[in-house]
C-alpha cells in the first residue's frame, strides 16, 4: 500500500480510502478514480466532503501551524500562506503582541494616525490573505524585530479530483482520524444505494468524532498535555507542551 507516513502510523491514499468503503460495503473495488463509476464517485465526494465537517467540528489542535514572516522595511503588506484560514491568536512581531482591526474597521482606523508613516508596526488586518500592517516597519525595527509570527488555523485544501493524480493524494488528517472518514463514506454509499443500516454508519460516525472531542478536552484539561504557543521559538511549528 502507498502511503505517507506519519509517525508510527499512516492515512492511506486517497484510491485505497475509497476501495476500503467499497469492499466493507460490499462493492467492487477500482483501479483508478479516473475510470470509476458511481458509486466510486459517492465515495470520493463523501470523503472530500468528511474533511470539511471534520474541520469545522473543533479547534483541533492538529490544525494549528506557525508561520513566520520577514519584515520588509518600507513595505505594508504580506501575503499569507497558502492553506492559511484563521487566526488562532493575534499576530506577533516577534514577541509582541500586536493589535487586530477588522477590514471593516481598518480604513477608519488608518486615517486617525499619520497614513504615511514608518516605524514599528502595531496594528494589523487579515483580508483576501494577505496581512496588512501600521505603520509600515523601518529599517531600525527590521533590525530589531525581524519578524512576524502567526499562529493559524489552516483550511481543508483542494478536493481530491478523480483523476490519476488523485489517486496517489491523502486527506490532510492524523492517522487517528481515518476511521471516522471511512465510516462517514460507508454512511454516504450505503444511503446511496438504499441500504437499510446506513443511519447506524451515521451515528457510529458521531460516535467516532465526539470520543476523539473527548479526548481533545482531556488533553487540555491535564496541565502535562496542553499545548501553549512559544513565539520565541524557531523550530518545529511552534506549539510546545507545558513543562
Amino acid at each position: 500500500m502507498s502511503v505517507v507516513q506519519s509517525g508510527m502510523l499512516s492515512v492511506p491514499v486517497a484510491l485505497d480510502m475509497v476501495n476500503r468503503v467499497q469492499r466493507e460495503c460490499g462493492v467492487e473495488q477500482i483501479t483508478s478514480m479516473a475510470s470509476g463509476n458511481d458509486r466510486s464517485e459517492v465515495v470520493r465526494e463523501a470523503l472530500n466532503d468528511s474533511i470539511i465537517d471534520l474541520y469545522n467540528r473543533a479547534r483541533w489542535e492538529w490544525l494549528q501551524e506557525t508561520y513566520f514572516i520577514p519584515l520588509v522595511a518600507g513595505v505594508d503588506s504580506y501575503q499569507l500562506p497558502q492553506n492559511f484560514d484563521r487566526l488562532a491568536m493575534p499576530v506577533r512581531l516577534t514577541n509582541t503582541p500586536m493589535k487586530e482591526y477588522t477590514p471593516l474597521d481598518w480604513p477608519y482606523y488608518i486615517p486617525t494616525v499619520d497614513p504615511g508613516g514608518q516605524g514599528g508596526p502595531h496594528s494589523y488586518m487579515v483580508k483576501n490573505q494577505v496581512l496588512s500592517v501600521f505603520p509600515a516597519p523601518t529599517s531600525d525595527t527590521v533590525t530589531t524585530n525581524p519578524q512576524f509570527v502567526l499562529a493559524y488555523y489552516k483550511h481543508p485544501g483542494v478536493r481530491i479530483p478523480a483523476s490519476a493524480a488523485g489517486d496517489a493524494m491523502t486527506w490532510d488528517v492524523p492517522p487517528e482520524f481515518v476511521e471516522p472518514l471511512i465510516t462517514f463514506g460507508k454512511w454516504k454509499l450505503k444511503l446511496y444505494l438504499e441500504y437499510p443500516d446506513s443511519q447506524a454508519d451515521m451515528g457510529r460516525y458521531e460516535q467516532l468524532i465526539q470520543q476523539n472531542m473527548n479526548k481533545r478536552r482531556s488533553a487540555l484539561q491535564n496541565p502535562q498535555m496542553h499545548q501553549r504557543f512559544d513565539p520565541t521559538k524557531t523550530g518545529g511549528n511552534g506549539w510546545n507542551f507545558w513543562g
